[in-house]
């Protein structure tokens, strides 16, 4: 306890036991949870305390007659094992199993104060609403978090879209989340948060572009599985390894990187696509590609370590060369006069457009 007196212990007996501190005599306990207790903590005062535990719930007990004097219930799931609890004045908070973190009203049990959300594994999904200021990443757990720009507020998908599958990789588009995991793709609406619908398809995907009710999504073995209107599924040989995938920002161009270093670039109309045009310049897998916003240019990273921009067929920017390996993601910014690019050594690089050999180091970015 703050003031040293006593010693509180919970445990898998699904009892809370207070001892008196010097003697460690025990002076009290009792049964509260219906399953065993991970957590608990004192109020300032000493008066209280709060525990949680496997019955996903979170109970203030008061200390003299252990008495339980207020419940919190979550859903009902096994990410919600509360595992952590702290009372700091007048704020009470829980972690669950999930890493969420929960600021529990005692005068309203049903509706918390406030939640932040966060992830317990890698990020593999990073995708961005631009028109409203939203931020949507997964992990390969499944679990999808929507972020607000500015104040980091957040929101989730409390059903997984893909099952129990692994999630790849995730993309945004029209009020919508397409996951894609080996062999299944998932979409989820941003506005209801459930799930929309789940598409099977054969084969490890290395991206997804969607445009439209199309979603392209080539397949590590060589073919390119076209998603259109949530269900119809139809497959095309591609007749070579792809490695990469992104669309133009107005959906009329489709282009696919390859394990053999070249870019290919569609015309698209609706789910069909027809070769445009190759680019030939890399020495390495492609790795990496990413539409202007204005659909000017194209960049394309590889394993190779270089970034290329290109308008159309013509090579526009050579000299951006600076990662020491692979180069895993690129970006451009809204105004389109730089590129950021994040490479396998764990620094990021921001370049510009117009004066192609300036550039910023960020080190170490990641580790």
């Amino acid at each position: 306890s703050p003031s040293g007196e006593f010693l509180l212990s919970v445990g898998g007996d699904k009892k809370a036991c207070i001892y008196e501190a010097k003697s460690s005599e025990l002076i009290n306990s009792a049964e509260g949870h219906s399953g065993s207790i991970y957590t608990c903590d004192w109020s300032d005062d000493n008066t209280r305390f709060i525990t949680g535990g496997a019955d996903k719930t979170a109970r203030i007990w008061d200390a003299n007659s252990l008495e339980i004097q207020q419940t919190f219930e979550f859903p009902n799931n096994v990410n919600n094992f509360q595992v952590g609890s702290l009372w700091q004045g007048d704020h009470i908070m829980t972690i669950n199993l999930r890493g969420d973190i929960t600021f529990l009203d005692e005068s309203n049990p049903e509706q918390p104060l406030r939640v932040l959300h966060g992830h317990g594994a890698r990020i593999s999904g990073f995708t961005h609403d631009q028109a409203n200021g939203l931020v949507y990443t997964s992990d390969p757990t499944g679990y999808v978090i929507q972020w607000q720009e500015g104040t980091a507020e957040t929101r989730v998908f409390e059903e997984n879209i893909l099952g129990d599958l692994t999630t790849i990789t995730s993309v945004y588009y029209n009020g919508h989340v397409y996951m894609v995991s080996y062999e299944n793709l998932g979409i989820g609406s941003t506005e209801t948060f459930e799930k929309v619908a789940q598409v099977s398809f054969g084969g490890r995907p290395v991206g997804v572009a969607v445009f439209e009710d199309d979603c392209f999504i080539p397949i590590e073995a060589g073919n390119l599985v076209v998603v259109s209107g949530f269900e119809t599924v139809t497959e095309t040989e591609l007749g070579y390894q792809p490695s990469c995938v992104a669309i133009s920002p107005d959906g009329s161009q489709v282009a696919i990187g390859g394990a053999d270093n070249h870019v290919r670039v569609y015309d698209r109309s609706g789910p069909s696509l027809t070769l445009a045009y190759e680019l030939k310049k890399h020495t390495s897998a492609i790795t990496t590609l990413s539409w202007s916003n204005n659909g000017q240019y194209l960049a394309s990273g590889g394993a190779d370590r270089y970034i290329f921009g290109w308008e159309g067929e013509t090579l526009k920017f050579k000299k951006w060369v600076f990662h020491n390996s692979s180069v895993n993601a690129i970006a451009w910014s809204p105004n389109d006069l730089f590129v950021a690019s994040g490479g396998a050594d764990r620094v990021i690089f921001i370049w510009s457009v117009e004066k192609q050999m300036r550039k910023v180091k960020l080190q170490p970015a990641h580790k």
